[in-house]
């Protein structure tokens, strides 16, 4: 299994899909905005590939007046402006797979698995795949009742069950009922016939603002664990699906906002195995969430929602540009509480650096290097404090970068809680060394390695190399990599007022044609934070159409 995950993040790299699920958005309800209408910031990010997966298109007509933003090559819109009414989707990271053990027939019979008190035919077939520049191969694909087999080895079989599994078609007609809906409700109906883990959030004209997690989770066994295969054989099957109006939804909360970053939808909802989905205190969303919490009453306006996309997207990563593990926001604080200044000359100024540090990874003066060694002391002392006592436990797959890194440092906050923690840990991490010296131990050792390997012990000239997008090509067409950012690849900034408007962003360009001129026109945009108007009513399409092409039926 191990192998097979390895190999699908190997080919999501070679496509530019490493920073798929990693989106954010924000809604602010009437009592926190200027002029008493709701805002909307949508940041969907489903990575870094030439071209974009993002179609940026507006459908009038038909029953559709819809403005936004497709998967190249689906129909309808997906995350736009409709109706008066604005969204985004964000990943929703729901524990929706298990691998099941089939046991195979070992009296001559391969193709068979035991199923249900009988053996049972896998079903397979042949397929033919055609490589540009390499010879034509064959796959014999095969799948059992629960799903696709992804391994054969001796008498065993790995299959694959996904609750999304052929709900494709379901999401696409979900899609288009979000574009027609014309109420909060009929919204939220639409929302619940999506066949994907989705997070939607929500404002309309109305003053209305809301969340909804969508989506089929499985309903198991009591007493299953969800870290291990299942057997095969019938034994411990799903119990259905959770029921649509059971899943986590929120409309027009008291404190006049919703954010998510891909963090748990509701308090007490299940965490997931999947990767960066080990949601706990420590979790980016968090940063989204610390800046909505400081909006005064009947302060924010678009600007507002501008400036917070910036500094979540520029706030410093662990290791730089890993954009599921953001932690400075709540480790730093953690770390400084516990450091002994006087047991080495260095600290007290180095505790003053970190104290003073807005957490930011910027590059004001554009030398190629972020302007403070904060960001890298930061980085260099959890990666220490983890090395030294938290991975030793974990394992090398929770070291800094590594898979499961949010363990890590979800694991360490813990750590550094003590008996504060909401959930203690149970093993023994520092071996009797007191908290206090471990932190600051590390942080010797850090300022020592950096010291040796930076060949001075100047800090200020321990700047971190600035990180970059590197847009990966898929055969048409390639683009200079730009800064590096953490946020979604198309951003919309929705006013919800009487006259609804807004400005958005798609990287690379509204063409996948590398001919067009509007292929990468707005990759400049993309690299510095900028916008454009969108172009919402009849007037205002009217007032900036180009060309028109009238297709007639034959």
């Amino acid at each position: 299994m191990q192998r097979l995950r390895d190999a699908a993040t190997v080919a999501m790299d070679h496509l530019g899909l490493a920073g798929v699920g990693h989106s954010n958005a924000i809604a602010l309800s009437g009592r926190l905005t200027s002029d008493g209408f709701p805002l909307l910031l949508g940041g969907p990010q489903i990575g870094h590939s030439v071209p974009q997966g993002f179609m940026e298109i507006g459908l009038h007509g038909a029953g559709y007046d819809v403005t936004g933003v497709a998967l190249a090559g689906t129909a309808g819109v997906q995350i736009g402006v409709a109706n008066g009414r604005a969204w985004t989707v964000t990943s929703g990271g729901d524990d929706n797979q298990d691998a099941y053990l089939d046991i195979l027939d070992p009296v001559g019979h391969p193709g068979r698995y035991f199923f249900d008190a009988g053996w049972r035919p896998f079903d397979c077939r042949v397929e033919i795949i055609r490589i540009a520049g390499a010879p034509t191969t064959s796959v014999n694909l095969c799948q059992d009742v629960h799903g696709p087999v992804l391994d054969m080895t001796g008498g065993t079989a790995i299959a694959l069950r996904d609750a999304t599994r052929q709900r494709t078609a379901r999401s696409l007609h979900g899609f288009l009922a979000l574009d027609r809906a014309g109420s909060l409700g009929e919204f939220v109906v639409a929302a619940r016939g999506l066949g994907g883990s989705y997070n939607l959030t929500y404002a309309d004209h109305e003053g209305h603002i809301a969340f909804a997690h969508v989506g089929p989770v499985p309903r198991r066994p009591a007493g299953d664990n969800p870290f291990l295969p299942h057997p095969g054989d019938g034994t411990d099957e799903w119990q259905g699906l959770i029921a649509p109006d059971r899943m986590p939804l929120v409309v027009d909360p008291a404190q006049g906002w919703l954010a998510n970053w891909n963090n748990k939808p509701a308090p007490g909802w299940e965490n997931s195995t999947d990767g960066f989905w080990q949601w706990g205190p420590v979790h980016r969303g968090q940063v989204l969430i610390d800046q909505v919490r400081r909006i005064q009453p009947h302060t924010a306006t678009i600007t507002t929602l501008e400036m917070i996309n910036r500094t979540t997207g520029q706030t410093t990563e662990t290791p730089v540009a890993d954009e599921s593990n953001v932690v400075v926001q709540q480790l730093l604080p953690a770390l400084l509480q516990h450091l002994q200044p006087s047991a080495d000359p260095r600290l007290p100024a180095i505790r003053d650096l970190l104290t003073s540090w807005n957490h930011q990874r910027t590059d004001a003066n554009a030398d190629g290097r972020y302007d403070s060694p904060a960001v890298t002391v930061f980085n260099a002392w959890f990666t220490s404090f983890t090395t030294q006592y938290v991975t030793p436990v974990l394992g090398p797959e929770y070291s800094s970068g590594g898979t499961d890194e949010n363990v890590t440092a979800n694991v360490t906050f813990r750590l550094l809680q003590g008996s504060r923690a909401t959930l203690p840990l149970a093993a023994d991490y520092l071996h009797h060394v007191p908290l206090g010296a471990a932190v600051t131990s590390s942080l010797i050792a850090a300022l020592d390695q950096l010291a040796a390997t930076r060949h001075t012990p100047v800090t200020a000239r321990w700047l971190t190399p600035t990180a970059t997008i590197d847009w990966v090509p898929l055969g048409a067409g390639t683009v200079p990599a730009t800064p590096f950012m953490n946020r979604g690849t198309y951003n919309q900034i929705i006013a919800l007022g009487p006259v609804v408007h807004g400005e958005n962003v798609v990287a690379l360009g509204q063409s996948g044609d590398p001919r067009s001129p509007h292929f990468a026109d707005q990759l400049q945009l993309y690299a510095t934070w900028r916008y454009k108007p969108m172009h919402l009513n009849g007037p205002d399409i009217d007032d900036h159409t180009a060309t028109t092409v009238t297709i007639a039926r034959a």
